[in-house]
């Protein structure tokens, strides 16, 4: 439509975001991702909890907090919640779809963590 400033670009975000779903340990090469890891890590270090259980929960819970922000963000560029004059048409499978993305995230953060 004239007022979608975003709608020649809707294709651009649709692959990024179904690469995002195949694959979403795509999400660590988005520029923030490490830098919020590496802030929590740091954090969690000045307070004594290096390597701690609760350090793991920290980078978890920003991994994955990072994930569906980032997720939400792509759904909307690519058009995924949409209005129309019948009203809002909204894709619960795909919110859905991302809750569970970004929980599997943190599990595998989680998992990871003590290989690094």
């Amino acid at each position: 439509t004239a007022g979608d400033v975003y709608a020649g670009q809707r294709g651009q975000y649709q692959t990024e975001l179904n690469r995002l779903m195949q694959d979403p340990s795509n999400v660590q090469k988005i520029p923030g991702y490490q830098a919020g890891l590496d802030a929590v890590e740091r954090k969690m270090a000045s307070q004594g909890y290096l390597g701690s259980g609760n350090m793991m929960a920290a980078l978890a819970k920003q991994g994955g907090s990072f994930f569906n922000d980032y997720l939400q963000q792509l759904m909307k560029l690519a058009g995924v919640n949409v209005q129309t004059d019948a009203g809002k048409i909204q894709y619960q499978g795909a919110a859905d779809s991302a809750k569970l993305q970004g929980e599997s995230l943190n599990r595998f953060i989680y998992g990871m963590s003590g290989i690094i």
